[in-house]
């Protein structure tokens, strides 16, 4: 339907034209009528319509002056005018400003539907033709983005080598290349739960917020990384502050923690280079889990964790030959070796992780002791290349080998860590102080490695299972009915009996008092069957 305003300053003309005419039917809706031009002027402006249907001769404002104001601000708004035979010089006035076509006073319908008939059918095909261009349009954007994302990452790769070829290309996409830049490579330190894809999509938009047109040029790479090139004349101070603003936002919008990857100026010829630098710089994320910001120039590369032997027979000892033997502490000396190190190649430590999994794979073989794969030696790979942190590769690497410990010993023993913060909570849930800082204090873990090896043995967090031990101890001192509520919330760490009350209901679905009650009332039901 296109909307259509009429405009008359007879009223019965007006009305007859808006009431009785079968507008549907020629594809029109009457979206408002008036009796004046400034009236008319007032509903343009508001429902901006397809056409105007209008008299000439008006008091104040004619015909001709509103299709002129009309024409002059709303050029696509097609109009059809209607008046007497004397009208015929203000005719030839509409002409001037494209009137598509006149109808004279008497009218028929037969009248109103030949002109809006064929009007229609231009509408109709404008409409079309819009479409087509907007679709067209939209598509070769599409594929411009699509291209120019192939043309950063080929030149990223070191695809191309010569600076003519670069700029015939850059020419082509109607962008101008810096003859040099810094690389800038974007991660983020994945929690639980987040989607890669939908963080990359956050990064990529925030990203295009502070680099582009002169600024920068931001892709994604063929590792799946956001990526920016960032023109010399934008200067490292201005760059710096760009990307602490970038993790400021990215932070407070999304809780995603972003770390950089810078590498030196590099000339455009010289970028696969400059990508190398950024990523050798990123991934010191893994190493150094407390900063964000790492510039490959600022670098000092330690040339000692290369040597670092790997502790393949008493992790052996203590998988294979007796329970008794701490693999695990020998497991986080080893990763010791690499905390708070700036190291070149960061590969290097998944490769001995790689290698210590398929070490006990091959002595578990050799003696015919049947140990659980719970993926592949592929994905083993994959996955640990994934984890953007030194602690969250010991905990993946700790988790693997104890479920390898656990299928040869034919038990589901758990390992000695998870033992020990399942004992502390047990023996210490009623303390206040009780938390996971509390279990990392007395274990002499960190934070995020409590958490990961327990999230990954157990399947459960930390947190929760002090809850559960609280409440299931909560439950039975409730049911007995002997001591007050606020008793009860102290007796198991909780200083707040409100707040004790809230974890109680949320946990067995009822308040305390009701609990109470079921329970008393079980008992009664039970003493009288």
């Amino acid at each position: 339907m296109y909307r259509l305003i009429i405009v008359d300053d007879e009223w019965e003309a007006l009305k007859g034209m808006r009431d009785t005419l079968p507008w549907e039917q020629w594809g029109f809706e009457v979206a408002g009528a008036a009796s004046s031009g400034e009236e008319a002027w007032s509903l343009v402006e508001t429902i901006l319509p397809d056409v105007l249907l209008t008299d000439i001769r008006m008091d104040e404002m004619s015909g001709i002056q509103l299709i002129d104001r009309v024409h002059q601000k709303y050029p696509e708004i097609r109009s059809v005018i209607i008046s007497g035979y004397s009208d015929i010089e203000y005719y030839r006035k509409a002409l001037e400003y494209k009137v598509f076509d006149y109808i004279l006073k008497p009218s028929r319908e037969e009248d109103f539907s030949k002109i809006f008939g064929n009007l229609r059918t231009i509408l109709d095909q404008e409409r079309s033709k819009e479409e087509r261009y907007h679709y067209f349009k939209e598509h070769w954007n599409k594929s411009r983005e699509a291209l120019l994302e192939s043309f950063f990452c080929d030149l990223s790769e070191g695809f191309y080598r010569e600076i003519g070829e670069i700029s015939e290309k850059a020419s082509e996409f109607g962008i101008l290349l810096p003859l040099k830049g810094y690389v800038v490579e974007i991660g983020w330190r994945v929690e639980d739960g987040e989607e890669e894809d939908a963080c990359r999509t956050e990064i990529r938009r925030c990203a295009q917020k502070y680099f582009r047109g002169n600024d920068g040029f931001v892709f994604v790479n063929k590792k799946q990384l956001v990526t920016v090139i960032s023109p010399e004349v934008v200067g490292e101070a201005q760059l710096e502050r760009k990307i602490r603003e970038m993790l400021r936002e990215a932070w407070a919008e999304w809780g995603i923690g972003l770390c950089f990857g810078i590498s030196s100026l590099v000339g455009m010829k010289e970028m696969a280079e400059g990508l190398k630098e950024a990523d050798i710089a990123l991934h010191q994320m893994i190493f150094m889990e407390t900063e964000q910001i790492f510039s490959y120039q600022d670098l000092i590369f330690d040339e000692d964790c290369v040597v670092v032997q790997l502790p393949v027979e008493p992790v052996i000892n203590g998988v294979f030959l007796n329970g008794e033997a701490d693999w695990e502490r020998e497991l986080e000396r080893f990763f010791s070796h690499f905390k708070g190190k700036y190291i070149y190649d960061y590969n290097h430590l998944d490769f001995l992780c790689i290698q210590m999994y398929l070490e006990l794979l091959r002595y578990a073989d050799k003696r015919e002791i049947v140990v659980l794969e719970t993926c592949s030696r592929a994905e083993f790979a994959e996955e640990l290349a994934n984890i953007y942190s030194l602690s969250g590769k010991q905990a993946f690497l700790t988790a693997k080998i104890s479920q390898m410990a656990h299928s040869a010993m034919g038990t589901e023993v758990k390992s000695r860590l998870v033992r020990d913060i399942e004992h502390i909570i047990k023996e210490d849930y009623s303390s206040a102080n009780m938390s996971l800082n509390y279990i990392a204090d007395k274990t002499g873990r960190t934070v995020n490695y409590l958490s990961a090896v327990y999230k990954n043995e157990t399947g459960k967090n930390i947190n929760d299972e002090i809850v559960r031990c609280r409440m299931e101890k909560a439950k039975r001192l409730v049911g007995d009915g002997q001591m007050k509520m606020y008793r009860i919330a102290e007796s198991i760490g909780y200083t707040d009996s409100s707040y004790f009350a809230k974890l109680f209901k949320r946990y067995t679905g009822l308040s305390p008092a009701s609990y109470r009650e079921t329970v008393a009332r079980q008992k009664e039901e039970k003493l009288y069957d």
